[in-house]
Parts: C-alpha cells; sequence; structure tokens
C-alpha cells in the first residue's frame, strides 16, 4: 500500500503551489489572450458582414439604375423615331405639295405660250407640231384637258 508520508504532503503542496502560479502567470493571460482574440475575429466576421450587405445594396442599387437608364433610353429612342417618321412624312407632303405646284405652274406657262404660239401662227402645220410638243411634254390626261378646253 502507499504510506502517506510526509514526502508525498510536500510533493502534493509542490504541485498545488506551482499549479496555482501556473495558473496566474500562464492560464489567466494565455485565456485572457484568446477570448481577446475570439471577440477581435468576431467583430472582423460582423463587420465582414455588414460591408457586404453594404456591397450588395449598392450592386441592386446600381442594376436599378441601368435598368432606369436602359429604359429611359428605351423610351427616349422610340419617340425620336416616331418623331423622326413624322417629320418625314411632312417632308414628303411638302415637296409632294410643292412638286404639284411646279408641275402646275410649269402647266400653266406651258398653255399660256401655246395660246400665244396659236395666235401669232395661222399656219396649220405650226400649230401641229405645237400640238406635238404639247402632247409629248404633257400627260395624256392633261393634253384632252387642254384641247377640251
Amino acid at each position: 500500500m502507499v504510506d502517506i508520508n510526509l514526502t508525498i504532503i510536500i510533493q502534493l503542496v509542490n504541485f498545488l503551489v506551482l499549479v496555482f502560479i501556473l495558473k496566474k502567470v500562464l492560464w489567466n493571460p494565455l485565456m485572457k489572450h484568446i477570448d481577446r482574440r475570439d471577440a477581435l475575429i468576431a467583430g472582423r466576421k460582423e463587420e465582414i458582414e455588414k460591408l457586404k450587405a453594404e456591397s450588395q445594396r449598392m450592386r441592386d442599387e446600381y442594376n436599378e439604375r441601368i435598368r432606369a437608364a436602359r429604359r429611359d433610353g428605351t423610351l427616349l429612342q422610340s419617340k425620336l423615331i416616331r418623331e423622326g417618321r413624322i417629320e418625314r412624312l411632312n417632308l414628303m407632303a411638302a415637296a409632294m405639295d410643292e412638286s404639284d405646284r411646279l408641275v402646275s405652274e410649269g402647266e400653266k406657262r406651258l398653255l399660256a405660250e401655246k395660246q400665244t404660239a396659236l395666235l401669232g401662227v395661222k399656219d396649220e402645220e405650226i400649230a401641229s407640231i405645237a400640238d406635238q410638243i404639247v402632247s409629248k411634254t404633257l400627260p395624256k390626261g392633261n393634253k384632252e384637258a387642254i384641247d377640251g378646253k
């Protein structure tokens, strides 16, 4: 058996003193350091999560602005195309009106010149040539209107 003598009691006291000293000198500072490190890591993780959330919010806002800009651009493009078509039709109508006016003026001048030529010329051959010239320069419907007066 084990005899409890003074050596064992001294060894036990030495061991307890050593544990007490190590706890004060080594274990407590080590645990404080580990706790500070854990708190720092937790704080950094929280900061990372906040930054991720802010980054996602900014990304969503950016994407929404891009969508809005595209939507506005498409609307503006459609509006400009419509305005361009309307302007083209207006210009074409004005050009047609102007061409009709010029043709009408030309026909009137040609008819006036024919009348002047016919009044000044009594010769039937010259009148026939004037009719041929008029028939070649004017469309058929206008020639008949001129002859029919």
